[in-house]
């Protein structure tokens, strides 16, 4: 149906137009803002894994109600994400505060639909999530799984990058100060 295939196009252009250029933080954001967009989402954010923390997700790009907002750490038990697994994708479509009752964000945002996506790095570690929640209900459709997987993929790989950004600059930083001693 034409609708439908209208939807599609508009999901693909998000991802397009919301990894094409940006790296880093502005990567994150534009994406977070796009999908928010997009599905008509009023909470989507990318948390990375916490690995001295396991458990524990600190989001690196949060958007409500069109806005980007305070990044805010939290930990994964009892929440959707928990849920992530084998599949790698979840999704909630209708009553997510009653399968999750103690999950305080979810209360906070009156969430009723909620989809999320496991972030890996190269390895197939779990690095972190990407999750949209809406106060409407969430229907099942393959096109929004298709672009929360491609957006999850183009995230971890993003975090990977930053990660190994991060690394290299410490390494670089251990080197000068060993040859300066």
């Amino acid at each position: 149906n034409i609708t439908t295939i209208k939807r599609a196009e508009s999901l693909l252009r998000i991802f397009a137009e919301s990894t094409a250029r940006n790296t880093g933080p502005t990567f994150f954001q534009s994406l977070v803002t796009q999908l928010a967009a997009g599905l008509r989402a009023e909470h989507v954010y990318i948390g990375e894994a916490l690995p001295s923390c396991p458990g524990r997700i600190r989001t690196i790009a949060f958007c409500e109600n069109g806005k980007i907002q305070e990044n805010f750490e939290y930990d994964v038990h009892g929440t959707p994400c928990e849920h992530i697994k084998d599949d790698l994708y979840c999704l909630y479509p209708t009553n997510i505060t009653q399968h999750f009752p103690n999950s305080r964000h979810l209360i906070e945002w009156k969430a009723n639909g909620c989809a999320g996506v496991r972030l890996l790095s190269s390895d197939g570690t779990a690095i972190g999530e990407l999750v949209v929640a809406t106060s409407k209900p969430l229907p099942d459709d393959e096109h929004i799984r298709s672009v929360l997987e491609l957006c999850g993929m183009r995230a971890g790989t993003e975090i990977e990058r930053e990660r190994t950004a991060l690394a290299l600059q410490e390494n670089e930083s251990h080197f000068r100060r060993l040859l300066s001693s």
